[in-house]
């Protein structure tokens, strides 16, 4: 449900501006909404229309940065004003799925993507120097998760991905990432350090060459 105030029309404003007035209520009614009540403009103090929008639609798809769309429904976020789960669907065990409670804040290479300041980059370096000590199965800048001035890890009991812990020998270009300026080149340091600064570590070690980074997915374009 949505509800929206909209802009009446005033003779003390352009013409022009009340065409686009007047194009923003022709927009949301050719979308369904409906009148449900009138009330006084917060800035002029005339009577303005309140309208309804009421959509069936209980799903919205998401991709994640620096990869592709996902073709199968592998990653479900379920929310309701009681709860928030998230739903990892397995490829090992096949055919299983993990349920866990859905963990706040914003992903670090969101916060990246979307040139975030706050917390400064000082203190996000500090709370990876702190992480790297955590025994994690997966340990990767994407399973970082910022919550204010502290850093949380996620997918902490990976079975999919066995025997990723962190690399100590790549801790500058773990560092270094947080400072890239721009999506550009927070995408390209990704793939072209950083995933092969980890994917030479296991090369080197034995037990773990078998695990491998995920390779640099085709360009995709975004709309």
């Amino acid at each position: 449900h949505i509800i929206i105030e909209t802009p009446s029309q005033d003779k003390d404003t352009s013409k022009h501006m009340n065409v686009i007035r007047q194009e923003i209520i022709d927009y949301i009614s050719s979308k369904g909404a409906r009148i449900i009540g009138t009330v006084p403009r917060h800035t002029t103090g005339t009577d303005t229309h309140l309208y309804l929008i009421i959509k069936d639609k209980d799903t919205i798809k998401r991709k994640t940065w620096l990869m592709p769309p996902m073709k199968e429904k592998t990653h479900i976020i379920a929310s309701t004003y009681e709860t928030k789960t998230f739903t990892k669907h397995l490829t090992k065990p096949r055919d299983t799925k993990r349920v866990t409670e859905w963990v706040p804040g914003i992903n670090l290479i969101t916060y990246k993507m979307y040139q975030g300041t706050y917390p400064l980059h000082g203190t996000i370096k500090q709370e990876i120097e702190r992480l790297s000590h955590m025994k994690h199965a997966d340990w990767q800048l994407n399973n970082i998760i910022v919550q204010g001035k502290k850093c949380t890890m996620i997918d902490v009991e990976d079975s999919e991905n066995p025997g990723h812990p962190y690399e100590p020998s790549v801790r500058k270009q773990y560092l270094k990432f947080v400072d890239m300026k721009n999506q550009q080149q927070t995408e390209n340091y990704f793939w072209k350090v950083l995933v092969p600064a980890v994917q030479a570590c296991k090369i080197d070690t034995p037990k773990k060459s078998r695990h491998q980074s995920p390779r640099k997915p085709h360009p995709v374009n975004k709309k």
